[in-house]
């Protein structure tokens, strides 16, 4: 799989998550209203591609299980650490925040804003680091992630939490089979992808279960279920399209990466800019406010872009020793 054209789909997906969120707080117009819910299908994508990266990495880079917690594990911990502590001071005139607030750095609320992603994207890289340390299969992280699907619903924790984390999976898999499922997919192109498409398109917002008159909303199982089929779908509905298309000017041209500190940044910006707006905004119409809000967040957005890439560059650098 080439690397380089994944690059245009995470800078797009991590675009999709800043508007997602902001669209949920203030009115941008009706074409980006549409993007209310793309924040959930972005994040699959950047599930997936954490799987894969992963397996790929286990199956051809001898050794890669040596050191893993403090090379891959660790950096993400103090990259989040970093991010909560900087939030916390750029907020504290604007947020009342307690000492006993600090504990839920590693739950699934922390006190970072949309901060969960860190701590299930922890989870799944220690879940991955356990099952091929003690039994060199990927049929422990599948059994775990099943198990553990089921017992976030049935303990009520948040439907937005876990119900892309099979994407990981599937991530895990495509690694493991590229190369027969890759002539697989050039067989079959057309029928695959259709078939996806069909999937994605009954799926998306759960729109045969309408049809069926059946009860859809995200608290319900059948809704998350629909939810987790259209984000698998998706994601095969891209891999298709990667496979099979040759699409030069994906690859032409090499694009850096900086779709990581995007996304990362937004967990700040949006927040922030929104207690500064102090509810001055509409969410019902397209105001000067509103146009002063996104202003205001682009321009924090790229300052932080900026900052988090100089500290996740001295990051690596430690956990590289």
């Amino acid at each position: 799989m080439a690397v380089q054209r994944w690059v245009y789909i995470k800078y797009f997906c991590a675009l999709s998550v800043v508007v997602s969120h902001l669209c949920k707080l203030i009115y941008l117009g009706p074409a980006f209203s549409q993007f209310f819910d793309f924040g959930t299908y972005a994040v699959a994508i950047f599930f997936f591609l954490s799987g894969y990266g992963l397996s790929y990495s286990c199956i051809y880079k001898k050794n890669y299980l040596k050191n893993f917690l403090k090379r891959r594990l660790l950096k993400i911990f103090l990259i989040y650490f970093i991010a909560t502590l900087l939030w916390v001071v750029i907020c504290l005139p604007f947020v009342e925040i307690n000492i006993y607030d600090l504990w839920r750095i590693c739950s699934v609320y922390p006190i970072l804003p949309y901060g969960w992603y860190f701590v299930v994207l922890m989870v799944l890289y220690l879940i991955f680091y356990l099952s091929m340390k003690w039994t060199y299969s990927s049929v422990l992280i599948y059994i775990v992630l099943i198990v553990g699907y089921i017992v976030c619903f049935l303990s009520g924790i948040g439907e937005w939490i876990y119900m892309t984390s099979p994407c990981f999976a599937l991530g895990i898999w495509y690694a493991e089979n590229e190369d027969r499922f890759s002539v697989f997919i050039h067989r079959y192109k057309y029928r695959i992808f259709v078939a996806l498409l069909i999937a994605f398109g009954c799926s998306w917002r759960s729109y045969f279960l309408k049809m069926l008159h059946v009860q859809y909303t995200l608290q319900t199982f059948n809704g998350i279920i629909a939810c987790t089929i259209s984000a698998l779908a998706l994601v095969g509905v891209i891999i298709v399209i990667l496979e099979t298309c040759k699409l030069p000017f994906l690859t032409s041209n090499h694009l850096p990466d900086y779709s990581f500190e995007i996304y990362l940044s937004q967990y700040i910006s949006i927040p922030f800019v929104m207690y500064y707006m102090n509810h001055s905004t509409s969410s019902t119409m397209f105001t000067i406010a509103n146009f002063q809000c996104v202003v205001y967040l682009v321009f924090m957005t790229g300052i932080l872009v900026f900052l988090f890439h100089l500290i996740i560059h001295k990051i690596q650098k430690y956990v590289s020793k």
